[in-house]
């Protein structure tokens, strides 16, 4: 009897079962495992499908989709943290431009669904929004945004900032 490993697989369904991980094809996971040089494509296919429904393969793959779907998931909001620091190292340097603390400002409102100007919604932009309608899309975003007690802060430093640079009339 073959020799069965902590998951009780043997070494050639490890084998297939890493391979079908890499391929996504059992055929092509078998053949990488098993001698199957002098068998027919079809009995490759047969062979192959009956070792993905094997219940120790089968636990041991999804077992590795698991582990691979957590350690994506952990990479994405690692990415994301890192996103979100950069913008507000951006967004806090007053040597930068007020034009590109504002869009770290913005990025950081999208990041946290606060953005109106930019949320998922099906926009008809054959027409030019009139001075108004930007005004008032301009005012809810702010708004929007003030009411967020991580970003309001800074924003109130910002308007600050501009009306300081502001031409006087």
């Amino acid at each position: 009897m073959a020799v069965k490993d902590a998951d009780g697989l043997t070494v050639k369904q490890r084998e297939f079962a890493l391979q079908y991980l890499a391929s996504g094809v059992a055929a092509e996971a078998y053949r990488k495992a098993y001698d199957a040089e002098n068998m027919r494509d079809k009995q490759i296919r047969t062979e192959a499908s009956k070792l993905l429904h094997h219940p120790d393969v089968t636990r041991f793959v999804e077992a590795e989709k698991g582990r691979k779907e957590q350690k994506q998931s952990i990479s994405a909001a690692q990415k994301r943290t890192k996103l979100e620091n950069s913008l507000w190292k951006i967004a806090d340097d007053e040597d930068n431009a007020l034009g590109h603390r504002l869009d770290a400002f913005k990025l950081l409102a999208k990041l946290r669904s606060v953005d109106a100007m930019a949320a998922d919604r099906t926009e008809d932009v054959s027409e030019t929004p009139t001075k108004s309608d930007a005004w008032d899309q301009m005012q809810d975003v702010l708004k929007r945004a003030m009411a967020d007690p991580e970003l309001a802060p800074h924003l109130a430093q910002l308007v600050q900032l501009n009306q300081e640079d502001s031409p006087k009339h």
